[in-house]
């Protein structure tokens, strides 16, 4: 097998960096400053509202970043046992674990690089080559990471002691919930809005 990853790779770039055209004194003030200013208010909301989508990945991403990393762990170090007894290298394993390793970082430079890229890598394409299409992202292949990640972070508040509701407790304690009076006080209030 070889070293080459399928996944899809991202170049850095530094967003912040402005051409040194705009540096240099010697060169003629832009033509028209209104646009100039334009141009840096709408950076400036960019950049705000980016921040914002940052701060949420931050917290998302390293709650889904730690039980990707744990189950990489256990495969590759199951991989590895099984092909030290076969006399192979477990190379497809082992670039699953960088992968995963670099999974919370990446989706800092992906956002920062969709947001202010403005070449798209097609520009550089010769015409007539396919774009390859990309895996599309299964709400079954969701769920069960969303699952894992939940079940993950469960287990682990539950042995620290943060959370002191046992498995059975909360199934006992859904099963047992309102659900259908919530559902007919919520139907009365939306008649009651409505009429």
């Amino acid at each position: 097998m070889s070293e080459q990853s399928y996944a899809h790779r991202y170049s850095t770039f530094s967003p912040v960096a402005v051409p040194e055209a705009r540096h240099d004194p010697y060169l003629a003030p832009p033509e028209d400053e209104a646009e100039e200013k334009k141009d840096g208010l709408g950076r400036t909301l960019t950049w705000s509202i980016l921040s914002v989508c940052l701060a949420l990945w931050a917290v998302i991403g390293f709650l889904l970043w730690v039980p990707l990393l744990l189950r990489s762990m256990v495969r590759f170090s199951f991989a590895l046992s099984q092909s030290m007894l076969n006399g192979e290298e477990p190379v497809e394993s082992g670039r699953i674990l960088r992968e995963t390793v670099s999974f919370y970082r990446r989706g800092f430079t992906v956002a920062v690089d969709a947001v202010f890229r403005e070449k798209k890598d097609e520009d550089h394409k010769p015409a007539g080559s396919k774009k390859p299409k990309g895996e599309q992202l299964s709400a079954r292949f969701l769920l069960r990471e969303m699952g894992w990640a939940v079940v993950l972070w469960y287990v682990v508040l539950y042995f620290t002691g943060f959370v002191e509701v046992s498995p059975l407790d909360g199934w006992i304690a859904l099963w047992q919930f309102p659900w259908l009076d919530i559902w007919a006080t919520s139907v009365e209030w939306a008649a009651g809005l409505f009429a």
